[in-house]
């Protein structure tokens, strides 16, 4: 079933909150961590997953690609798996590139919604990476608590849950940060990412932020995706 964006836990609140939709990127073995969030007002969220879906539908009328297929950023640029029913669009790297751009542009234009990320470098690899990724997400955390506190808003955060523990380590993260505004009164909840486009959406956000930062030769074409569609002054360093 597709998710529209308003889970169950998103059901008990009212609609003056605000939702974040938080998804990662990185690798270790560059050091380099990301995290991507997309804030939408509650009251605004049915009008932007309109145009979104919207944008979904015409990328099934041109390219037969179906609108509850995930849009997920390695796999989909890496050319893996069969996403459209035309073999000729599952073969295009150069159209797969075109549908995800087109996708960074109606996510840099969707109504109510404001867009960022996150990200660090580090020098530790491997197993010490991973405390590289814990701290940048509390980095981002505490950001949004504090957007939250200057606009005397309230709200939660939702996250790609991926059965793998990392729920309940975020969880302790955030728990671990004592926010003394509450300002994110609950979670972070968990939605798998194939089933909620707008932790798709976040994903997309987050690879396109880490190509900015990790400029691997040989994709120059996506340097500047995060800057031209997203944020002209790129993911902030934290």
């Amino acid at each position: 079933m597709l998710d529209l964006g308003l889970s169950n836990t998103f059901s008990v609140c009212r609609m003056s909150f605000r939702v974040y939709y938080v998804d990662d990127s990185g690798d270790s073995m560059t050091g380099i961590a990301v995290y991507s969030w997309i804030e939408v007002d509650a009251d605004q969220l049915p009008n932007a997953l309109a145009v979104w879906l919207r944008f979904r539908q015409e990328v099934f009328d041109r390219h037969h690609i179906p609108v509850d297929t995930e849009i997920h950023s390695v796999n989909f640029l890496g050319g893996r798996g069969h996403p459209s029913t035309e073999e000729k669009v599952n073969q295009s790297k150069a159209l797969r590139h075109e549908i995800f751009v087109d996708a960074l542009k109606t996510i840099g234009d969707l109504p109510g919604i404001k867009v960022g990320a996150v990200y660090r470098r580090s020098p530790h690899r491997r197993s010490g990476f991973a405390d590289v990724m814990r701290d940048t997400f509390c980095k981002l955390v505490l950001g949004v608590d504090r957007r939250l506190f200057l606009a005397d808003h309230h709200g939660f955060m939702i996250i790609d849950g991926n059965g793998d523990g990392s729920c309940r380590e975020y969880g302790r993260l955030v728990r671990s940060l004592n926010l003394s505004g509450r300002q994110l009164i609950a979670g972070p909840f968990f939605e798998p990412s194939d089933l909620s486009e707008w932790v798709q959406m976040a994903d997309i956000v987050a690879y396109a932020a880490y190509q900015s930062v990790v400029k691997r030769p040989g994709k120059e074409y996506c340097w500047t995706w995060y800057a031209d569609y997203i944020d002209p002054d790129g993911p902030q360093e934290v």
